[in-house]
């Protein structure tokens, strides 16, 4: 029997839905900003060499698959070291001496991960990451309770103890982050899901030796996302 393109197999709302065809539906959209002054917010550009990474999605391409693309991209960027990559534009202006990875939600959880495995033995040669910087983590639920779209996206998932989503859990590490000078992690304040796991995360990591600064910003009043949704002029609370 043919599959029915129109017959929902998986519905995720408000996030995805996946068909019988196998195709998928992603409710929220994938739209990129371009770099530009926002006279709204009053942000204007500053001297950033910033490269974004376009990691396959899940569930396309389950996790860990991000993690690895994400890797493979901070490496290609660190493959401009010397000056001869690909890329004329990061050779001529990139500093490698003040590299940082940066990532907001489920992109704050690669980011951490990341960094992890580039404090394990993954080291980029002639090239300093500084830093990161964690806009509302996902690092799941503070209540532990099991999630059905998380285990679809990322079938190898060894639980909500797996410490690539719980990485103030047991059998973690953070001192491997601490070839890091500097640390943001920002958090939204209304949010009561999953806020908590990211003060935890702050509170942990701010126990690693060997750092300039480690940081916390609560966003007050504003649930997680939100700076998708409605990028405007926000005040912070250390």
């Amino acid at each position: 029997m043919e599959p029915n393109p129109m017959e929902v197999a998986h519905d995720f709302s408000p996030f995805i839905r996946v068909y019988e065809d196998g195709r998928v539906e992603r409710l929220h959209g994938t739209e990129i900003m371009p770099p530009s002054i926002d006279h709204e917010a009053g942000v204007k550009n500053g001297n950033v060499l910033v490269v974004v990474i376009p990691y396959r999605k899940a569930p396309e391409h389950p996790l860990p698959i991000a993690y690895d693309d994400a890797c493979d991209a901070v490496k290609w960027v660190a493959s401009h070291v010397n000056g001869d990559g690909p890329e004329t534009w990061i050779n001529q202006h990139a500093d490698f001496e003040k590299m940082f990875l940066v990532g907001d939600s489920a992109g704050a959880n690669i980011t951490h991960n990341v960094g992890i495995r580039f404090g394990l033995d993954e080291g980029l040669l002639g090239v300093k990451i500084a830093g990161m910087v964690l806009v509302h983590p996902f690092f799941g639920k503070s209540d532990d309770q099991r999630s059905k779209l998380l285990e679809f996206l990322f079938p190898t998932l060894e639980g909500t103890s797996d410490p690539r989503i719980n990485p103030v859990g047991a059998g973690v590490d953070l001192r491997k982050l601490g070839f890091l000078s500097k640390i943001l992690v920002c958090v939204a304040g209304a949010d009561q899901k999953y806020k908590d796991r990211g003060v935890s995360y702050y509170e942990a990591v701010k126990t690693v030796g060997g750092v300039e600064l480690w940081r916390l910003w609560r966003l007050k009043e504003r649930t997680m996302g939100f700076i998708c949704l409605t990028p405007t002029v926000i005040e912070l609370r250390d």
